[in-house]
């Protein structure tokens, strides 16, 4: 995490404006210092949490409670910092698809606006799913996500 902090500090030097998560795809995720709430807080180059990895066999295998704390806790240092909040998720190939997200949003006051979702273009299910959990909308805002540059994958190129 410092040496990417580094690096940014690099960029911006160079005229760049750039920002970063804390974390890796892992829950509990690294951080620069003791907590994500301290990263977002006193590092001005930390605006949120990630990149979470769900429903790849890559993750950790989280809880939904463990994610819910995860991005109640980035969350907070929002209020806190003004900075964005957000919690970034890897949404992996899995079955599982956005399960473990609608299950934040259903039984947590976690607002949606604060989960932004990547990745979602693998394939057609994950695509419907992302829509239903954008629809989960709570203070007008709902779920970001976003489709990456690689194509939807058919029947026929799995």
């Amino acid at each position: 995490m410092t040496s990417l902090l580094a690096k940014a500090r690099g960029l911006e030097k160079e005229g760049v404006t750039i920002y970063i998560y804390n974390g890796n795809y892992h829950v509990p995720t690294p951080t620069i210092t003791s907590s994500v709430k301290d990263d977002i807080i006193l590092i001005n180059k930390v605006i949120g949490a990630g990149e979470i990895a769900t429903s790849d066999s890559r993750s950790a295998q989280p809880t939904v409670h463990e994610i819910a704390k995860l991005v109640a806790e980035a969350r907070i240092d929002d209020l806190l910092s003004s900075k964005a909040g957000f919690t970034h998720f890897h949404v992996g190939p899995g079955a599982d698809r956005l399960t473990i997200l609608h299950e934040i949003l259903e039984e947590y006051e976690i607002p949606p606006s604060k989960i932004y979702a990547t990745h979602i273009n693998r394939s057609k299910e994950l695509v419907n799913d992302a829509i239903s959990l954008s629809n989960k909308v709570k203070c007008n805002s709902g779920v970001l996500v976003a489709l990456l540059n690689f194509p939807i994958l058919t029947a026929e190129h799995k």
